[in-house]
């Protein structure tokens, strides 16, 4: 297992553990009221709270803030 799974999986049940509902590659869309089709790692709920959380996403994609070379 690769040392970013195991980082995921941490991060994942201390989320758990503090109460949050965790919900991996979210779709923009079905979250906020937008067309757009981005995937957030993680959707985050907590009562009537919700957290998007993104790690290190999109460098590897041509994306328009940074690319995986120059990171």
């Amino acid at each position: 297992m690769k040392e970013n799974d195991l980082l995921k999986i941490e991060f994942e049940t201390w989320c758990e553990s503090e109460g949050f509902k965790v919900q991996k590659e979210q779709v923009f869309k079905n979250i906020m009221g937008t067309d757009r089709r981005f995937r957030a790692d993680y959707l985050l709920t907590l009562n009537d709270m919700q957290i998007i959380v993104e790690i290190n996403g999109g460098h590897w994609i041509s994306g328009r803030h940074n690319r995986g070379k120059g990171y």
